[in-house]
């Protein structure tokens, strides 16, 4: 008689990851587990063929559900912009999440964090840490994903590069930075959740196929899109005004501001992290541009 095995969880299986760790999870036949607030969001391939808990990442009884009898987790934790500031938002997660561990053997957890968490002054990064670090005094085998800067962050530049075909952050122009697409991070997080034969406590990075400035991406984006596209570096603190302007909570908008400030003082050496050849993933910031920029900016009713 073959032997079941028991499942892998996914938490947050609706955003870009982890839609992407489910599908491949589903793909390769695995028994998969999916924690989602609202069934209704998922796919139907992902309802249909995998077992769904719905429930709620703040509680922790929700999670001892999900959790029951899991073999490995992904565990994302969502940002919070209303939150009083991401160091409580995540603890708040964190906590939730450790104290739902089995009080026995735990599963092995691949957890997302980031490039950078090693540091306690990079606002959100370093909240991701804090949550490394509570994982590994509760549970025997963690990994912790550390990617570079997402790819995807550029989707909220498409407006400003129609009407002012410029976008804005406050990295400078030339610093190199490593940049990844979301759809790596994920197959990256699904080869260390099938995978049975590691242990320990581990930072792995996660750092596409190559560093990249802002200045070549833009660069990048005008070939993609048939038009200019030009990079502007503002404040950190104006970055902090706009996030506020959008509903984001003062001490959220402080903690980005304290996060692109402390990148760009740090340059190339915030990351822990060398780039090796496994730390490498293939899809190119042009790839991107093509596959998921484009259709993306043609979606939204502008014109390239």
């Amino acid at each position: 008689m073959a032997t079941v095995q028991s499942p892998i969880l996914v938490t947050t299986p609706t955003g870009n990851i982890g839609r992407r760790v489910t599908q491949r999870l589903l793909d390769a036949g695995e028994p998969t587990r999916l924690f989602v607030r609202d069934r209704n969001r998922l796919s139907i391939i992902a309802a249909t063929h995998a077992e769904v808990v719905e429930g709620d990442l703040q509680r922790t009884d929700d999670l001892r559900t999900a959790l029951d009898g899991v073999r490995a987790v992904f565990f994302l934790a969502p940002p919070n912009l209303s939150a009083e500031s991401f160091g409580a938002w995540y603890t708040h997660l964190g906590n939730a999440f450790v104290d739902a561990l089995p009080a026995g053997e735990a599963p092995r957890i691949v957890f997302l964090s980031s490039a950078g968490a090693q540091r306690d002054d990079l606002g959100p990064i370093s909240a991701l840490g804090a949550v490394e670090n509570m994982l590994y005094k509760k549970a025997r085998h963690v990994v912790a994903l550390r990617p570079g800067y997402f790819m995807e962050n550029f989707l909220v530049n498409l407006a400003t590069i129609a009407s002012e075909q410029t976008m804005y952050n406050a990295l400078p122009p030339d610093l190199p930075n490593p940049m990844v697409a979301t759809r790596d991070i994920a197959d990256v997080a699904v080869r260390w959740l099938r995978s049975g034969d590691w242990a320990g406590h581990d930072c792995v990075g996660v750092h596409g196929p190559s560093d990249c400035t802002m200045r070549e991406a833009a660069a990048v984006f005008s070939d993609a899109l048939d038009r200019p596209v030009h990079y502007q570096q503002v404040s950190p603190e104006a970055v902090a005004e706009t996030l506020v302007s959008m509903g984001a909570s003062p001490g959220i908008a402080a903690d980005y501001a304290s996060m692109t400030g402390g990148l760009a003082h740090y340059g190339t050496a915030y990351k822990a992290e060398p780039r090796t050849k496994s730390t490498t993933t293939p899809t190119t910031l042009k790839t991107f541009a093509r596959d998921v920029l484009r259709p993306a900016f043609e979606a939204q009713g502008l014109h390239a």
